[in-house]
């Protein structure tokens, strides 16, 4: 308060809590920041084109079918991509595995 002396307590209290305070601002920060590259990943990934299957039997399975945008599909299905070498889709896979009734 004004014109009291400061207090070796009360200084490292008030230390301590803007450090508090900093630190918890700096993490908030970057979790918005990941949000925000999720959700520009997502909006991104909607303007990729995929060709559908044709069929599991089908001669040719993506054979004349049109491309269609990721946007498109929003409503009907759920589109799952992985990407990566065959020891990340295999551990990514094996992961997946609880989701599998839900995908």
């Amino acid at each position: 308060v004004m014109g009291e002396p400061a207090t070796l307590a009360g200084t490292v209290a008030t230390a301590a809590g803007g450090c508090f305070a900093l630190y918890r601002f700096v993490r908030e920060c970057g979790r918005r920041s990941q949000k925000l590259v999720r959700m520009e990943k997502e909006l991104n990934a909607e303007l990729l084109a995929v060709r559908l299957p044709n069929g599991p039997f089908a001669d040719r399975p993506y054979g004349g079918s049109p491309a269609v945008q990721l946007r498109s599909l929003k409503g009907s299905n759920r589109i799952l991509a992985i990407c990566g070498d065959r020891q990340q889709l295999a551990a990514a896979l094996l992961s997946a595995r609880v989701l599998r009734r839900r995908l």
